[in-house]
């Protein structure tokens, strides 16, 4: 059985994924970056929730850092944190129409994770949450966030 206010957290992550899916189906970039950065802060929140735990801390960090759904977890912990300290998007938006037109067209509209070389460099270096983020740099924010919400699930009913 999962507990509480993880429960609550990952419920609070899937809502804000949900939101943040009809902001990219809206092209709404304001909506894009709220629904970011609370889908990341919701994600941290059950993370570190996890993380502290005593007992079971130790053999959750350990999972986390073992799995690949879990190493996506400490790639976001490193944006959420570029997204609250320095309140930059970590995200880069690619597709949809410009100009000038270029053939085959793409009209999708894809929301990716930013190359961690485009975004300021951090005031408290996180050697390890940075290298997690390079492996998703320049995956699917969706796609993401929807792995370390499996991870975060799956860990939490272990507990």
């Amino acid at each position: 059985m999962i507990a509480e206010p993880i429960r609550l957290a990952l419920v609070g992550l899937g809502e804000a994924t949900q939101r943040l899916a009809g902001a990219i189906d809206q092209r709404d970039r304001v909506h894009l970056f709220t629904a970011i950065g609370e889908a990341l802060a919701w994600l941290n929140s059950a993370d570190e929730v996890l993380e502290k735990a005593k007992p079971g801390g130790a053999a959750y960090r350990k999972l986390r850092d073992d799995d690949e759904e879990g190493k996506v977890v400490r790639g976001l912990r490193w944006a959420r944190n570029q997204n609250l300290h320095a309140l930059v998007a970590v995200h880069e938006i690619g597709g949809g129409m410009g100009f000038p037109l270029t053939f085959p067209m793409n009209f999708s509209y894809r929301v990716f994770w930013q190359s961690p070389d485009e975004l300021p460099p951090t005031e408290r270096p996180q050697p390890h949450n940075e290298e997690a983020y390079r492996r998703i740099a320049g995956q699917m924010v969706l796609g993401t966030l929807r792995q370390a919400s499996s991870f975060l699930w799956r860990a939490g009913q272990s507990r």
